[in-house]
């Protein structure tokens, strides 16, 4: 199965890929414990 979802125009988005393009967004490490938390929550909802 293929899911695709289309939703708004992406002119939010401009300021970021403007941001991306200059170098200027900073690398973020999300915590660990935070992402597992998300898997376990994701496990759970899954049929």
């Amino acid at each position: 199965m293929i899911l695709f979802n289309l939703s708004g125009h992406g002119y939010f988005d401009l300021g970021a890929y403007e941001d991306f393009l200059a170098g200027r967004l900073e690398d973020y490490a999300y915590p660990r414990q935070q992402v597992e938390q998300a898997i376990r929550e994701l496990a759970a909802i899954q049929p």
